[in-house]
């Protein structure tokens, strides 16, 4: 089975750069990254944590002329959060987001193991809605053992605060079942 992987619902899916999913929702500030690995014996690495077990990666931004290692200098570079595509952004560079679209492709479908529960639901990976004080930003996220892809909701105030929200997640993908790092 394949799902669409569609940012529509955000805003005109076009004119991507080089930053990813951050730097189309926040276009044309431009967001570039360092990154560090370091062993699960080594102290923790300042920045974002983008995955791996054993070995993890944690990344640094930057957002324009602003750095940003921790929670509240990410909110201070993009807030107000006063979109969805902001809202996005923040969750883009906070969480780590699976089936990042390849924005420069026509095609932009994902084949998946999905639950037959879901498969007739026509889900949508990427979504989002607005509330007072902000927006609640539906992406796909993938954990690593075992290997699966859930969609998971995240509130994002217009203060750049982001938290997971209480939302049930919805399995996507069911994986393979290996554990991976």
């Amino acid at each position: 089975m394949t799902i669409r992987l569609s940012l529509a619902k955000f805003g005109t899916d076009s004119g991507i750069g080089s930053g990813g999913l951050a730097g189309w929702a926040i276009a044309p500030t431009p967001v570039s990254s360092a990154c560090r690995t370091v062993g699960t014996s080594e102290p923790r690495a300042e920045g974002f944590y983008r995955g791996g077990g054993f070995l993890q990666t944690f990344c640094r931004y930057k957002i324009g002329e602003r750095d940003a290692a921790f929670d509240k200098e990410l909110a201070a570079a993009l807030a107000p959060i006063d979109s969805a595509r902001k809202a996005l952004a923040i969750v883009a560079l906070h969480e780590i987001v699976a089936y990042e679209p390849e924005l420069t492709s026509s095609t932009r479908e994902k084949r998946v193991k999905m639950p037959k529960e879901v498969a007739g639901r026509n889900v949508d990976p990427f979504d989002f809605d607005r509330f007072e004080g902000g927006y609640i930003v539906r992406v796909p996220r993938e954990s690593t053992c075992p290997h699966s892809v859930s969609r998971l909701a995240f509130r994002v105030t217009t203060d750049g605060s982001v938290c997971p929200a209480n939302e049930s997640p919805i399995l996507l993908d069911v994986g393979d079942g290996v554990c991976s790092d």
